[in-house]
C-alpha cells in the first residue's frame, strides 16, 4: 500500500497590517489581562487573609500553592489542546466560565481542601488557559505581522501586573477576601464574557481551528509525540524553562535577596513598577524583531536582559540597583513571552499550535513551582546573592549555547 499523501499546504491568507483587525487584537489583549486572577502577583495579596481564615501557616500555604500549580500544569495539555478543535468563541466562553467558577470556589473555601481546589482552578483557567487563548489565537491568525500583534497583545500582562493587585487590595479592605473573589467572578461573567464574545462575533477566519487538508486531527498525544521526536525541542527546552524558573524564584525570594544585598525594602513598590514597565518595553521591542528575524532565531539571545539583571544582583548594594534589577527582569520576561510564543508556530505549524504550546507550557509552569524552593534552599545553605547570580548566569550561557545548536536555527 502506498504511503498517505502529505497534507495539502495551507494558503497564506494572513493579514499584513493590524489596523483592520483591532477588535481581534483587543480580544486577545483582554484575555491576557484577564489571566490576572490566576497569576501569582494577584493571588499573593490574598494569601495572608486566606491563611488566617482557614488556619494554615506560611509553609503549609506555600506547599498547597505549589501542589495546585503542579496539578494545573498536569491538566493544561489536555484542556489546552481543545483550542485546536473547538470554535474559539465556544472555547473562550468555556474558559471564562471556568475562571468565574474558580473565583466562586475560592470564595467558598473553608479549609485546605477547598483552598487547594480553588488555587488549582485559578492557576489552570487564569494563568494557564486565559494566556493560552490570547497567545494561540494571535499566533495562528497573524503571520506577516505576528511579532507586532504579540507585542500589543502581551501588554495585557504588564497592565494587569500594574493595576489588579492594588484593585484586589482595595476590595479586600472594603469587603473582605471572600467578597473580593465573588466580585471578580461576577465581573468575569457579566462584563468580560459578553465583551470578548462580541469582539470576535462574525469572525470565522479568526475563530475556526486551522486544519490543512489531509492533516490528522489535533490531539494532546500527537503533540507530545511531535515534541518528543524533535531534536529542536530538546535543545531549546533548558532555555525556555530557565526564565520562568529563575524569574519566579528570584521574585519569590526578593525580600531575603534585597536584605542580603543591602537594598531598601521600602523601594520594592517602585521596583515592581519598574518590572511592569520593563515587561512592556520588552514586548514592544521584540515585536518588530520577530517580524524581521523570527522568534526562533531570537531564542538564544532572549536572556541577555537576564544576564544584565544577574550582573546587578552580583554587584553593589546601591538602592537604585533594586529598581535596575527588577526592570531588567521585566524586559527579559517581555522578550521571552513573545519570542517563545512565535517560535512554537514557526517550527511546528499552526494546525497544532494550541496542543504543542499547552504541552510545552505544562513543563514551563512546573518549573515555576520549583524555582522558589531551589533558591530558598540555596539561601538556607548560605549562598549569597553573588553566588546565586553566578550559578544562574552560567546556566544562561550554557542553555543559550544549546539553543543555538538547534536544527531550526540552521534553516533560518
Amino acid at each position: 500500500m502506498s504511503a498517505p499523501a502529505d497534507p495539502a499546504p495551507l494558503p497564506d491568507t494572513s493579514p499584513d497590517t493590524l489596523r483592520p483587525h483591532a477588535r481581534l487584537i483587543a480580544f486577545s489583549l483582554i484575555c491576557a489581562f484577564l489571566s490576572a486572577p490566576g497569576q501569582t502577583f494577584f493571588i499573593a495579596v490574598f494569601t495572608a487573609p486566606i491563611a488566617a481564615s482557614i488556619g494554615l501557616g506560611p509553609g503549609a500555604m506555600g506547599a498547597l500553592y505549589m501542589g495546585a500549580t503542579l496539578g494545573a500544569a498536569a491538566i493544561l495539555p489536555f484542556a489546552g489542546s481543545w483550542i485546536d478543535r473547538l470554535d474559539l468563541r465556544l472555547y473562550a466562553g468555556l474558559v471564562l466560565g471556568g475562571l468565574a467558577l474558580a473565583c466562586f470556589v475560592m470564595a467558598g473555601a473553608n479549609g485546605a481542601l477547598g483552598a487547594g481546589l480553588g488555587f488549582l482552578l485559578l492557576r489552570l483557567t487564569g494563568q494557564g488557559l486565559m494566556t493560552h487563548v490570547a497567545m494561540t489565537a494571535t499566533v495562528r491568525f497573524f503571520t506577516r505581522v505576528r511579532g507586532r500583534a504579540l507585542s500589543i497583545v502581551g501588554l495585557g500582562l504588564p497592565l494587569s501586573e500594574a493595576l489588579t493587585p492594588a484593585a484586589a487590595l482595595g476590595l479586600i479592605a472594603l469587603a473582605g477576601w471572600r467578597e473580593a473573589y465573588v466580585v471578580v467572578g461576577v465581573v468575569v461573567l457579566v462584563l468580560a464574557l459578553p465583551l470578548t464574545q462580541a469582539l470576535i462575533a462574525r469572525k470565522p477566519r479568526f475563530n475556526k481551528p486551522v486544519r490543512a487538508e489531509g492533516a490528522e486531527k489535533p490531539s494532546t498525544w500527537a503533540a507530545a509525540r511531535q515534541l518528543a521526536s524533535s531534536r529542536h525541542f530538546w535543545l531549546i527546552l533548558p532555555l525556555i524553562i530557565f526564565l520562568p524558573f529563575a524569574a519566579t524564584g528570584l521574585l519569590f525570594q526578593i525580600l531575603p535577596l534585597a536584605e542580603a544585598r543591602g537594598w531598601p525594602v521600602s523601594w520594592l513598590g517602585a521596583a515592581f513598577i519598574g518590572f511592569a514597565a520593563g515587561h512592556a518595553l520588552g514586548l514592544i521591542v521584540v515585536g518588530r524583531l520577530i517580524d524581521r528575524y523570527g522568534g526562533t532565531r531570537l531564542l538564544p539571545l532572549m536572556n541577555l536582559p537576564t544576564l544584565a539583571a544577574l550582573g546587578v544582583l552580583a554587584g553593589s548594594g546601591h538602592p537604585l540597583d533594586l529598581i535596575a534589577f527588577l526592570t531588567a527582569m521585566g524586559i527579559a520576561s517581555g522578550l521571552a513571552q513573545s519570542a517563545v510564543a512565535a517560535m512554537w508556530v514557526e517550527v511546528y505549524g499552526v494546525e497544532q499550535a494550541g496542543s504543542v504550546r499547552s504541552f510545552a507550557v505544562m513543563i514551563m509552569v512546573a518549573s515555576t513551582a520549583a524555582g522558589p524552593a531551589v533558591l530558598g534552599a540555596l539561601l538556607e545553605a548560605g549562598a549569597g546573592p553573588a553566588m546565586i547570580a553566578g550559578l544562574l548566569g552560567a546556566s544562561v550561557f550554557t542553555f543559550s549555547g544549546l539553543a543555538a545548536l538547534s536544527p531550526a536555527q540552521q534553516q533560518r
